[in-house]
C-alpha cells in the first residue's frame, strides 16, 4: 500500500507519494520570483531556510492562484511545490497505479509520472518525485 496526497493545478489532479511529504503550509514568504527556468517559480522562506518553488506545470507563477503548499522532502533537500488545492491522502494499493493514458502521453511529460489511479470522477496523475528531483 502507498499513500498518496492529491492536489490540483488548473483542472488537473496530482498526486504526490506521502513519504516525500513535509507538510503542507499556507503563504510562504517569497523572496525572488525573476530570471529562473521553466522547472522553478523562485524562492521562498520557511523555518528560516530558502526553499526553491518547482513547476512541473505549463501555470504561470500567480502568487494568488497557489494556496497550499507542499514542502517536498528529497535527498536531505526541501522543494516547494504550489498547488491550487489540496484533496485529501489515499491509500492505495500499487496494483492499482495504471499506466498513463495514450492519449494523454501527448500532453504530458511521461516521465515524470509513475501512473494515475481514479477516485470518484477525477483521475490522479502521480508524480514520480525521484524522476522529477534527479
Amino acid at each position: 500500500m502507498v499513500n498518496i496526497l492529491a492536489f490540483e493545478i488548473g483542472k488537473v489532479s496530482f498526486g504526490i507519494e506521502t513519504m516525500y511529504v513535509k507538510t503542507v503550509i499556507k503563504r510562504p514568504d517569497w523572496i525572488n520570483t525573476e530570471h529562473f527556468p521553466n522547472s522553478t517559480d523562485g524562492i521562498v522562506e520557511h523555518n528560516g531556510q530558502k526553499i526553491v518553488v518547482l513547476n512541473f506545470s505549463d501555470r504561470k507563477l500567480n502568487k494568488d492562484l497557489w494556496k497550499d503548499f507542499i514542502v517536498v522532502l528529497f535527498k536531505n533537500s526541501e522543494y516547494i511545490l504550489p498547488t491550487e488545492e489540496t484533496i485529501d491522502i489515499f491509500q492505495i494499493s500499487e496494483k492499482d497505479i495504471a499506466p498513463i493514458p495514450l492519449y494523454a502521453e501527448r500532453n504530458l511529460s511521461k516521465n515524470l509520472f509513475k501512473g494515475v489511479f481514479p477516485i470518484d470522477d477525477k483521475l490522479i496523475l502521480i508524480l514520480d518525485v525521484s524522476k522529477f528531483l534527479n
